[in-house]
Order: C-alpha cells, then structure tokens, then sequence
C-alpha cells in the first residue's frame, strides 16, 4: 500500500519492545515483479553500569611496605557487580581496564586480575553479554593503606630488686613504651608477643595477655615482638628487647676502719675513696657513692661530696652507707 513504506530505514525505531518483525518488499524497476520477506528485530538488553561500587581497601603489607604499592585481588568485585544485573550471571563476562576508554574499545585488559599490583587507583571494568556482546562499563576504586613505619625502640631495662634480687627475673610493664613505639601517633594499638615469630605468625591467644605484669620468660634478656595495628587494620611488626640487670655486689669490710684520734675531741679524718678498691672487689663499672643515712643511700641524695677527706660528724664512732 502506498505510502506505509518507512520512510528513514537508516534510522528506524521499533513500535515493538524487543521483538518485532517487519517485512520487506523487492520490486524489479523493469518488469514490476516483487517478492515479500519477513526480518525480524531484535532488541537486546545492555548490561547495566554498576554503581556504587565500594572500593578495594587494603593494606601494603608486601616487602616494601611503605611505597603504597601492593598486590589487589580485583575479582572480588564481581559478585557485587553481577548482582546488579537481571540476567544469569553465567551470561556476563566481565574484564578489568586502567581507562575507561580502554574498556569501552576492549583494549589492553588486565590480565593478572587475581594477582594486579596497583596503588590507589580508579579501576575500569566492562561487562559483556557472552551471548549478544552488549556491553556497559563502569568503575570503582582502590585504596591502599601504608602501615606505620616503625623504628626499633630501646630496651627496657629494670633492675634486678625484687623478692627474688639477681635472679635474672622481673615484672615488666610493657606498656610504657607505647608512645614511644607508636612516635606519639594517635588511632594505632600496641600488641606484645613473646618473640619475633609469634608476632610476625600473629596466631590469635599467643600474644601477651596482660603486657603491664609480663615476666620475663628467658633470664636476664628477651626479645619480644610488637605487632602495631592502625585505625584501618594495617599493621607493622618490630621488636623489643628488656633486660633484667643484676645488682651490684658489694664486698663489706670485715673490719672497722679506725684513725687515731691526736686533738682528743673524738672526730676523724677517713679517706673513703681509698675503700672503693676492696668495696667492689676490682669492679670498675660502677659507680660509688658514700651517703650519712641509709634513707640517703636508697634514695642517692646528699652523697658525701668528697671522699678524699671526710670528717666525721659524730663522736667516736659513726656509721656511713655505700
């Protein structure tokens, strides 16, 4: 019938969703013969774009773990990017791009997905239909987070007082290095284990369950392992040796030490100094003061200031504290 030909057949809209046959009529310009065919159209759907796509976070903890380059699994975004489609999930095959003009031409794909090293960065991806190769893209991120950077901090070192004195055994309170360990950073926990290979194994219950009354489980030195976890989950491993130091022995005189009194007014003049000798018995790597009282001596205040030549301060007799 004339006139319900189309008319614009380069740009034809469908009145029909989806499917709708139309039929095309060949006519011979000499004799006026023509034959009728049906073609049918099909409209087939195109994946949807994914949005919202929550980033990839993790955390830099490969050999340099302070350049924020890591290993990222991409793959685990495809469960969150084929549940938003309405068709089979077999149906879809979906590939990974640096560019959105990359995945739009199918162009350089990556291609160790499960292995992509990466820092934060913006990742493209295009979901195809394997059946029709309808395609969309889309996009999501990934975060790298650097742990911190720690540096070894000093021993800690008490001295061997306690009930059991030079025993090489002591309670620690592991906590007061924290600060230092963390630099004074906020939003990071301090985890104590009892070596470097349980920290750096990081199996749940070997850590130190109460790091402020730790005794030591080696004599006199120990190097623990410290784990520091960020606010995000990252986390950082070094070390941290205490050490119990022995108390000096001192070796008394088995004697009192008498001058001879020549002004008969009870007071003397003692050369302290000349007693370190036989005090520490040859030991030259400690330090030695002389002190009135034995509260002075405890606390080290109001040492003799020289005890080349003292004079006593209390007739006859007096009783002095190394």
């Amino acid at each position: 019938i004339d006139g319900t030909a189309v008319s614009s057949p380069t740009v034809y809209p469908n009145i029909n969703p989806w499917t709708q046959i139309i039929y095309v009529r060949v006519e011979s310009n000499t004799t006026s013969c023509f034959e009728v065919v049906p073609l049918q159209l099909i409209i087939n759907r195109t994946p949807i774009s994914p949005v919202n796509l929550n980033p990839i976070t993790v955390c830099d903890q490969d050999a340099n773990p302070q350049d924020g380059i890591t290993t990222v699994d991409l793959t685990q975004q495809e469960s969150a990017i084929l549940a938003q489609q309405t068709g089979v999930a077999g149906s879809y095959t979906i590939s990974y791009y640096t560019s959105q003009s990359d995945a739009q031409t199918q162009t350089a794909a990556i291609s160790n997905v499960t292995s992509y090293v990466t820092a934060s960065d913006e990742i493209w991806i295009r979901i195809e239909n394997s059946a029709t190769n309808c395609f969309n893209t889309g996009s999501f991120q990934v975060v790298v987070n650097k742990p911190l950077s720690l540096n070894t901090p000093l021993p800690l070192s008490l001295c061997d007082n306690d009930a059991n004195p030079n025993n090489q055994f002591q309670v620690f309170n592991l906590t007061v290095k924290d600060l230092e360990i963390t630099q004074n950073l906020t939003g990071y926990s301090v985890t104590y284990y009892p070596s470097l290979a349980l920290a750096q194994a990081g199996v749940l219950g070997t850590e130190i369950g109460t790091p402020t009354a730790y005794t030591n489980i080696f004599p006199a030195v120990q190097t623990l392992g410290v784990v520091v976890t960020s606010s995000l989950g990252c986390t950082s491993i070094t070390t941290l040796d205490i050490r119990v130091e022995p108390l000096p022995t001192l070796t008394p005189p088995t004697i009192d030490i008498e001058v001879c009194d020549d002004n008969q007014d009870g007071f003397g003049d003692f050369n302290l100094s000349s007693l370190v000798p036989g005090l520490l018995n040859g030991i030259t790597t400690y330090a030695i003061s002389f002190h009135e009282t034995l509260t002075d001596a405890q606390l080290d205040a109001n040492a003799i200031p020289t005890s080349v030549n003292y004079t006593t301060i209390t007739p006859l007799m007096q009783m002095l504290y190394v």
